[in-house]
């Protein structure tokens, strides 16, 4: 079993589901995130293969060990207690399963007081992971993704009218905010791809 965690709309675990053809749990706080992912599980026929339950980074509500494999991809940097959330991971992966996440590391200097990054930002996922009981595998850096992320949180902001009349005000305030903070703030050293196996 394939677990996403903070899984959104769906979309990278039902893709992966679909190439390895595994059986994927999708965890996420959001209601509208769940409703949203089974409706695109129904849309790309794995609806009989893919669920979707309310959690969080800490607290999945998954057994222990179940899972064969953890992913998280664009939302670790948001976990308000990275160490708690690493340990859950361990907790439900079966012993050698793998661990794969690609989200942004985050610089604690610059991200004194900011909402959300500012809890608890974290520059270096490694030393996590092995005091947690994982082996790291890959921990590197990916290729061109400053030139991408500026350039899309950019037309993000050129946009604002046109997201807010697409999106609404409300949901598109989240967007934008997030974009500007990360425009003028920079608060990203590096996007990383880690992936890491239980050893213990």
């Amino acid at each position: 079993m394939l677990a996403d965690v903070a899984c959104g709309h769906g979309g990278p675990g039902l893709w992966a589901a679909r190439q390895t053809g595994a059986t994927l749990v999708g965890v996420d706080p959001s209601t509208a995130g769940l409703n949203a992912a089974r409706a695109r599980a129904e849309r790309v026929g794995l609806a009989d293969r893919a669920t979707f339950q309310q959690g969080t980074f800490e607290q999945t509500s998954l057994r222990d060990g179940a899972a064969d494999a953890v992913m998280t991809i664009e939302a670790f940097q948001y976990a308000p207690d990275k160490r708690a959330a690493i340990t859950e991971f361990h907790r439900v992966l079966r012993p050698g399963g793998r661990l794969g996440i690609v989200c942004f590391e985050v610089d604690p200097a610059r991200d004194v007081g900011l909402p959300v990054l500012g809890v608890d930002p974290i520059p270096d996922y490694a030393p996590l992971l092995l005091d947690a009981g994982f082996e790291v595998e890959t921990n590197e850096e990916t290729v061109g993704w400053e030139d991408r992320v500026y350039a899309t949180f950019g037309a993000l902001v050129d946009a604002s009218d046109a997201l807010v009349a697409d999106l609404g005000e409300r949901a598109a305030a989240g967007t934008l905010a997030e974009a500007m903070l990360t425009v003028q703030m920079k608060p990203y050293p590096r996007r990383v791809l880690v992936v890491a196996r239980r050893n213990r």
